[in-house]
């Protein structure tokens, strides 16, 4: 079965939070989709193969929101460690 014909079966269901819209294309021997990321509602385009396997959980939005609880965490270490302890664990 065919790269085509896999997305066929999988175009405007849900995969992994990432719902599939339409087909952008073979760039470089890949298929590229263009996508909606059911976290924040962003469309974006990405290889579908990365979708299918799962690598892809949305459109990096919550990459960044880990982001944010990583800063939240470093503060409430420093004020309850103190700076010297947020500092070494940063260096881990």
């Amino acid at each position: 079965m065919g790269r085509k014909s896999t997305f066929n079966k999988f175009l405007g269901k849900t995969l992994g939070g990432i719902q599939l819209i339409e087909s952008v294309g073979v760039k470089k021997g890949r298929l590229w989709v263009k996508c909606l990321c059911k976290s924040c509602g962003k469309e974006f385009e990405a290889q579908f193969h990365n979708i299918y396997k799962g690598n892809y959980k949305s459109c990096g939005c919550l990459q960044h929101a880990s982001g944010n609880r990583s800063e939240e965490h470093m503060s409430e270490l420093q004020s309850r460690f103190g700076i010297s302890y947020a500092v070494f664990c940063l260096k881990k």
